[in-house]
């Protein structure tokens, strides 16, 4: 079994974590996507689909092969909008 290079692993995650990881994190915490309890207009207002989106597009942009996202709408919250 290969042996893990635990500073090459640290290195690599330090670097992901400052270079797209805490940004991608505090835009998506800047959107106010509250829920129907906060917002009545929550729909209307489509913060909740722009972090939805926020985050979609950061996991489609690593470049990982083959991976892709659904985004799935509940029939209850398609009924609530």
């Amino acid at each position: 079994m290969a042996s893990l290079d635990s500073a090459a692993v640290r290195t690599t995650v330090t670097s992901a974590w400052d270079g797209t990881i805490l940004s991608s994190l505090s835009e998506l915490v800047a959107i106010p996507a509250v829920s129907q309890a906060f917002d009545p207009d929550w729909a209307a207002h489509g913060e909740l689909d722009r972090a939805i989106d926020h985050v979609r597009n950061w996991a489609l942009g690593r470049g990982i092969p083959e991976v892709t996202a659904e985004i799935v709408v509940s029939e209850a919250l398609r009924r609530a909008c």
